[in-house]
């Protein structure tokens, strides 16, 4: 508004600086009519009188063409005025508004905010949440500084915070401690910037408790260490009880397998030398005490390889799947070489894992197929792989043989768990639950595909570590 006075100054000056010049023209026609009077004596009056009447229009003419180009000129001016004094007022409103607007904010902001001005700290405004988080009133905080309210515990930090302000213009990320007016220490970030305001220096700082926070971050901590406590003994324990069913197993494995041979070695001793004393029901009854021992025996070397498969470590290296594959196959062959059998194996098969572990896998998917498609006139099995999804591929073992009611698959990956009876087809129900603890060990999945009499689909999937895909395959 004083610059919009001082540029219309010195235009209202010039406007009417011609304005003098009127009372010239007056006196000049005052003095050509006093010389026209000296002269009416000396000449005509009819001339006189003409002369004065000329002099006197151009006279008139002149005054009223100047009055008339000063009142266009004072009009332009007066318009002009006018539009600055509008204008000047629409930047005053505006200013206004603007101040209003961030006042609003100000006091209704969450975080607590400071004015104070930067030569001397004293506090200009304070706003209500500075009120609610801190204690003291905008009255007792205006006119003083932080540190004459307290606010600051050490006053070498917050004259540190102000030279730090001063060098820099502004802060971010500021962690200290402030106090409240009840004593009780705060930790909080603070971030300032400094800010001209009719031609004074303030500070506008913005505190964010995070007390709180700290003391979650804490108990996390110490929930996190009190976990790897628990962690660290239950491994231990876990530990301990893996020692304990090694332990076990041994015991099995030593223990148990020599009362086993005793009962089937004397049983077979039996049937051999005391044969013709035993009538044809007793016999039945010692070939069913061989049969059990022997089944007993089956079980416990099962059992055992199922607690190897989680015991052992595991090692990761190129495996060769389509060549693991070939030499089982060529084992099931020379196992019954009059059986009608095709088995296709694809080529290049590669995978990253244990050697020995995925060849259990492929020795039991495979023996299953073998054993299930049994009675079948020809058998026919393949092994492929195929892409499942992104970060794994999918292996598969299929067959055509007896299959089984897909509403009891969830069974088939569990110790002693069988789909067929005993008599049906032999085995303990453990190859398949040794086939997923190693899979699962190699971070893949295992499921299956089948219905009854219509033969089954077994995959397994890897964890895709520079596994390489397979070509086509070879019949064996």
């Amino acid at each position: 508004m004083n610059k919009a006075k001082k540029d219309a100054a010195p235009k209202l000056a010039r406007r009417f600086a011609g304005l003098w010049q009127l009372p010239l023209y007056l006196l000049a026609s005052a003095v050509l009519w006093s010389l026209l009077a000296a002269l009416a004596s000396l000449l005509p009056l009819y001339l006189v009188l003409g002369t004065a009447t000329l002099v006197t229009a151009v006279l008139a003419w002149l005054i009223r063409r100047r009055l008339a180009e000063r009142y266009a000129e004072t009009r332009y001016l007066a318009r002009e005025l006018a539009a600055r004094i509008d204008e000047v007022a629409a930047r005053v409103n505006e200013k206004r508004g603007s101040e209003e607007k961030f006042f609003r904010v100000f006091h209704a902001s969450p975080v607590a905010i400071l004015i104070s001005r930067l030569d001397n700290g004293l506090h200009v405004d304070v706003n209500d949440a500075f009120e609610q988080q801190f204690g003291w009133t905008r009255t007792e905080a205006l006119g003083k500084t932080a540190v004459d309210i307290g606010m600051w515990p050490d006053a070498r930090a917050y004259a540190h915070w102000l030279e730090t302000l001063r060098q820099t213009g502004t802060l971010r990320d500021y962690e200290t401690r402030l106090r409240t007016k009840g004593g009780e220490i705060r930790q909080v970030v603070a971030a300032a910037e400094i800010v001209g305001f009719d031609e004074v220096r303030l500070v506008i700082t913005l505190i964010h408790d995070i007390t709180d926070l700290r003391r979650a971050v804490q108990e996390v901590k110490s929930l996190n260490a009190a976990l790897e406590d628990r962690v660290r003994q239950r491994t231990a324990e876990l530990s301990e009880a893996n020692k304990e069913l090694e332990s076990f197993a041994y015991s099995i494995s030593h223990d148990l397998r020599a009362p086993l041979r005793g009962i089937d070695g004397f049983s077979h001793l039996l049937a051999d030398e005391y044969g013709d004393r035993i009538d044809g029901q007793g016999q039945e009854y010692l070939a069913r005490v061989r049969q059990a021992a022997q089944r007993m025996g089956t079980l416990i070397d099962d059992l055992l390889d199922l607690s190897r498969v989680n015991r052992r470590e595991l090692r990761r290296e190129k495996v060769d799947l389509s060549q693991i594959a070939l030499e089982v196959a060529d084992e099931l062959r020379k196992s019954a070489p009059a059986r009608s059998a095709r088995i296709d194996i694809a080529e290049g098969m590669q995978a990253v894992g244990d050697p020995q572990l995925l060849r259990v896998v492929l020795e039991n998917l495979l023996g299953n197929a073998w054993k299930y498609s049994a009675r079948n006139a020809f058998t026919l099995i393949a092994v492929g792989c195929d892409r499942r999804r992104e970060g794994e591929s999918s292996y598969f073992v299929r067959d055509n043989g007896v299959g089984f009611d897909m509403a009891y698959a969830d069974k088939l990956f569990h110790p002693f768990q069988r789909l067929h009876k005993p008599g049906e087809f032999e085995g303990s129900g453990v190859g398949l639950a040794s086939v997923a603890r190693i899979v699962r060990r190699h971070r893949g999945r295992v499921w299956a595909q089948s219905a009854p009499q219509q033969g089954a689909i077994f995959h397994f999937s890897l964890e895709e570590r520079n596994q390489f895909p397979a070509s086509s395959s070879n019949p064996v």
